[in-house]
């Protein structure tokens, strides 16, 4: 049997975040602090399109309404994994990222294999403020910002939302990491059918059924067709329904 060892690679406290990047096993890990929220991102390092956690593997659904992006925004970094898999499934795509803390980008590069490149930019900066200052328009936005507790308020705010929706596409979709069990959860519900109205999905991870991501769809029809690219064991398993009444919920 192998044998367990938890390993510390890297400490730092920014003026955002209390970072460790742990291993356990052939596991690394980007922590946050302490908290509900602690693991922010693991990789496999034996294997690093694994789907450690359920968030990652969730986000790949977008493509079940936009299955050929041209622009996609990822909100948060951290350690990469949604972004490292998009760079990979959707070769034609640009994808422009918004952190806010410097160093999650210096220690993604570092320990997570992530890079920048033509098409794939980082923008640092606080999504409220950055996302105003983007000069395209996307088919696809995903949403993971998490602290050590979970969403900051600002970034769940019927504000942001609008203004997530200004540089969304006529037809395009967003995705936000979740989970289900805060007692926030119910209120983003409200915020987000206020902003992009009742077209609304739900899916809960297959492993961990407290994650879930929802997805507000903006005149991009569902379908239950997907590139044959992530028709694979990266999406199986997970339980997808209709949310057509937020207030049934």
């Amino acid at each position: 049997m192998e044998k367990k060892i938890n390993k510390k690679l890297f400490e730092v406290k920014t003026p955002y975040h209390h970072i460790k990047i742990v291993e356990d096993n052939h596991i690394r890990k980007m922590l946050f602090g302490v908290g509900l929220c602690q693991e922010q991102s693991a990789i496999n390092l034996k294997n690093p399109n694994e789907h450690v956690y359920d968030y990652s593997r969730l986000a790949i659904y977008v493509l079940f309404f936009s299955p050929n992006p041209k622009n996609i925004l990822i909100l948060g970094l951290g350690g990469a994994v949604i972004p490292n898999q998009f760079v990979r499934i959707c070769p034609n795509a640009h994808i422009d990222i918004l952190e806010i803390d410097p160093e999650v980008l210096t220690l993604s590069q570092k320990h997570f294999n992530f890079q920048e490149s033509e098409r794939v930019k980082v923008h640092i900066g606080d999504a409220f403020v950055t996302i105003s200052k983007l000069e395209k328009k996307y088919d696809i936005v995903i949403s993971d910002i998490f602290t050590t507790r979970y969403i900051p308020f600002h970034i769940m705010s019927l504000e942001f939302l609008k203004k997530i929706e200004d540089v969304m596409e006529n037809k395009s979709v967003i995705a936000i990491n979740v989970c289900n069990d805060h007692p926030s959860f119910h209120s983003h519900l409200h915020t987000i059918y206020e902003a992009f109205g009742d077209n609304l999905y739900r899916i809960d991870g297959p492993n961990n059924p407290l994650c879930s991501m929802i997805f507000a769809s903006k005149g991009c029809p569902y379908t239950n067709k997907l590139d044959k690219l992530v028709i694979d064991e990266r999406i199986l398993g997970a339980k997808i329904f209709a949310m057509k009444n937020i207030q049934a919920v």
